[in-house]
């Protein structure tokens, strides 16, 4: 397990806190994580290291049953996808040193990765990282999306903070079609999955662990509003950026993604406006992703296709 000095902890904690939105979700995963991870880094050395352990050990755990019902879980995804999803003028936003390659993925993958997909930064070499191109329906929510802003009822206010770093960005406006999309916004293409994930329970021997260290059980994923809870938990990164694993919402994403689902479809944390996250690498002969209007000459690649798949990924 890689380890990270409690320094940087409490300083990628403070920045995974920077515009955690106050929406009207429930945060199942946020409060009860924040005073575990709190109890984590203020920890004396040697229980610094147990309880770390206890985290990972916890994560295997649930993973390992997880891996048991695997095929199971695919397939409740797979046969409640959208058959085909068209969109036009959904808004594709990156930092202006990439681009010369708008729909290119490949950053997807630095650091921790996004909601749906996980970075190579994670525990290196223990998980596998995949790409995702992520865009919103809107300039605003792509803005939003990009800084991590929320919108608190005051949009002015939002939008001078999203240009508060002065940093150069491109918004380009795409269409497509996509085949396999899972669309959250409708709660009953993941009753199946929540029915058999609902079966995952932590050992006897993790809840004793979790007792000794002063935690509660601690909860796993009961109904279909429990997981939406955590796949939209605002501050999902704490537990890749803290605890150098996987968020629930990146479990999700690589479940979906190892399905061959094209890409899902979620409601933003930021602007309650509909964002979607593509995998490129799953994209049918069909499937296809492309820069809507005027480009200039020097743009190789209007359109990500399979044709533009190994260039853009």
């Amino acid at each position: 397990m890689a380890k990270k000095s409690r320094k940087r902890q409490l300083e990628i904690k403070r920045n995974a806190k920077k515009g955690v939105r106050k929406n009207n979700r429930k945060k199942y995963l946020s409060e009860k994580q924040k005073s575990e991870i709190e109890k984590l880094i203020n920890a004396p050395r040697a229980a610094h290291h147990k309880i770390e352990k206890l985290f990972y050990d916890e994560f295997h755990d649930l993973e390992f049953q997880r891996l048991g019902m695997a095929e199971a879980l695919k397939k409740s995804l797979i046969k409640k996808t959208e058959n085909q999803f068209k969109f036009s003028a959904w808004v594709r936003c990156i930092s202006f040193k990439y681009a010369n390659q708008p729909l290119s993925s490949r950053g997807s993958i630095n650091s921790i990765g996004g909601r749906f997909n996980i970075g190579k930064d994670i525990s290196e070499g223990n998980f596998t990282p995949f790409n995702a191109l992520y865009l919103a329906e809107d300039q605003t929510t792509a803005l939003m999306e990009k800084f991590g802003v929320a919108n608190e009822g005051d949009l002015s206010n939002a939008m001078e903070a999203c240009f508060a770093s002065h940093e150069n960005t491109v918004s380009v406006h795409v269409s497509g079609v996509l085949h396999n999309v899972l669309d959250l916004d409708k709660p009953n293409v993941i009753k199946e999955f929540v029915n058999l994930i609902s079966k995952v329970k932590k050992s006897h021997d993790i809840v004793v662990r979790r007792k000794a260290q002063g935690f509660k059980p601690g909860g796993v994923i009961k109904d279909v509003s429990d997981l939406l809870d955590s796949l939209y938990d605002p501050e999902w990164r704490y537990s890749p950026q803290v605890l150098d694993l996987p968020s629930n919402s990146q479990i999700f994403g690589q479940i979906a993604y190892r399905a061959g689902i094209e890409g899902i479809l979620y409601t933003s944390v930021k602007n309650n406006k509909r964002c979607l996250a593509v995998f490129p690498s799953k994209l049918g002969d069909k499937s296809f992703v492309e820069i809507e209007g005027e480009i200039p000459d020097t743009l190789k690649h209007r359109r990500l296709d399979l044709s533009s798949l190994d260039e853009l990924s």
